[in-house]
């Protein structure tokens, strides 16, 4: 016998709910009843697994919980449509819709129904328009990476101002098993092959357990309303290259396909947590960070059994390739030439004599100009004081007479080319071979700064060696600068 109870809903006009009170054995429904109870029993049994996944995901990763206010990211399309009408029922839920305007109209009316879905839901959204294209191209990166970058940089700083808690996307079961194959066609490693992960800083996954089939069929029988984005058709795009032609052979060959492939990237999951673990200790040897980037010791890499295994879980977060890290490794095991660069598009790694060192590409320093004294004693980048007296100068510190001074001052980066006279020697000498011959590190002599006079002349290789063109003797009177380096 079941409990049942007949309510007017939009479910074939009916809806069966199970209700204390009321019982209904099957041998009494008429036909239509008993295929009708069948049906609900089978949509009722689909969503209940749709939403226990989901909520075991978010419970077992710690996602979110019920006080949480959470951001998800609308396409418009199946995934986020029925994720938010999930997440609406039980969460604090806002929208945010990006209009990446690559495709026309299409997009356009993307955005009006992103914004008509959430006045009828009743949450609150937040849409931007961007120009994808021209950005992709200042940029110098893919227009897919450019949509990336753009996506989430909003949904951080919408994070910030509305003081919400995470961002949500609809990535699920299938999605993990694409970008499986597409790291794996790029040659990766168990990092990148474990795919994503259900929670990574603010961005949460909730849905990573779930298939596209399990989504579909549920909208389906929601009777939910979402959009097709027509570049999913389009073969151009690895992604659907693999879903339209790769994984549907994989299908023939194992029904279980996708059952199978999670099991697969849960196990890898695991075990590149070992890994990271097992990295982590020895990166306490290997390893130095600080403000001025990364620094690998190669004597101690060299000790180990897998130094290119290594590299790879080192140098690949910094955007490094594989072809790169085998010469790299090349380079510190034949004892090759320091001073030796390798670029990614967002660090530069430089072979030293005892460490190779990483450091982000940024902005090259504008040269410094200092006009007269008053600006001299305002900079920010010197402590400036006056002698009556000539005091020996330490480390970081230049004592000049006042009247050496010839105005403007410039700090600048150092160049090819730069030559000057080192205190305490005989004859000039280019600045870059006075660098090599104090033992300053490839990696640091990029970072070299040059006090450089009016005249042209070079005062002070900053912090290394003044010019001696400029010493002053033991008991010299008359008025002095001393010049004391803060950066």
């Amino acid at each position: 016998m079941l409990k049942l109870k007949k309510k007017n809903s939009d479910f074939y006009g009916t809806q069966l709910l199970y209700d204390e009170h009321h019982y209904i054995k099957t041998s009494e429904l008429k036909v239509f009843d008993t295929l009708f109870l069948i049906e609900f029993l089978r949509f009722k049994s689909l969503n209940l697994k749709v939403l226990k996944k989901i909520e075991e995901n978010i419970n077992k990763n710690r996602l979110f919980d019920k006080k949480s206010k959470l951001l998800l990211g609308m396409s418009g399309g199946i995934d986020s449509v029925a994720l938010a009408s999930i997440l609406a029922e039980s969460y604090s839920v806002s929208l945010a819709h990006c209009n990446f305007n690559l495709r026309g109209k299409e997009s356009d009316e993307d955005e009006k129904f992103c914004e008509s879905l959430a006045e009828n839901m009743g949450l609150p959204i937040y849409i931007r328009s961007f120009d994808t294209a021209k950005i992709s191209k200042q940029r110098g990166i893919s227009i897919q990476m450019a949509a990336r970058e753009l996506r989430y940089q909003w949904f951080e700083e919408l994070l910030k101002k509305h003081k919400l808690d995470r961002i949500v996307t609809a990535h699920h079961a299938d999605d993990r098993i694409e970008t499986f194959f597409i790291n794996l066609t790029r040659g990766s490693g168990v990092k990148g092959l474990k795919g994503m992960e259900s929670r990574n800083g603010n961005v949460v996954r909730p849905m990573l357990e779930i298939s596209k089939k399990e989504i579909q069929v549920y909208a389906e029988k929601k009777k939910i309303s979402f959009r097709e984005d027509s570049s999913n058709k389009s073969d151009k795009y690895e992604r659907n290259f693999l879903r339209h032609h790769i994984i549907p052979m994989f299908h023939k060959l194992n029904p279980s396909f996708d059952q199978t492939m999670i099991k697969s990237l849960n196990i890898l999951k695991d075990e590149n947590k070992i890994v990271q673990e097992y990295l982590s200790n020895l990166s306490k040897k290997l390893i130095i960070e600080s403000d001025k980037g990364t620094k690998i010791r190669k004597k101690d890499l060299l000790k180990t059994d897998y130094p290119l295994s290594l590299l790879h879980q080192f140098l690949e977060p910094f955007g490094f390739n594989y072809s790169q890290m085998q010469s790299v490794l090349k380079n510190i095991s034949d004892k090759g030439v320091s001073g030796k660069k390798f670029f990614s598009s967002t660090h530069e790694m430089t072979i030293g004599k005892e460490f190779i060192q990483i450091k982000r590409i940024g902005k090259k320093a504008k040269d410094r100009k200092l006009i007269k004294m008053s600006e001299l004693k305002k900079s920010t980048v010197f402590k400036v004081e006056s002698l009556n007296k000539f005091t020996l100068p330490k480390q970081n510190e230049l004592v000049l007479r006042e009247k050496d001074l010839q105005f403007p001052l410039k700090i600048r980066s150092r160049k090819d080319g730069d030559r000057f006279h080192p205190f305490g020697m005989k004859g000039t000498k280019l600045v870059s071979d006075f660098l090599k011959d104090e033992k300053v590190e490839a990696y640091e002599r990029d970072q070299v700064k040059i006090l450089e006079n009016g005249n042209k002349d070079i005062l002070w290789v900053i912090p290394y060696r003044s010019n001696e063109r400029y010493r002053i003797e033991k008991n010299e009177k008359g008025k002095f600068i001393k010049l004391s380096w803060l950066e």
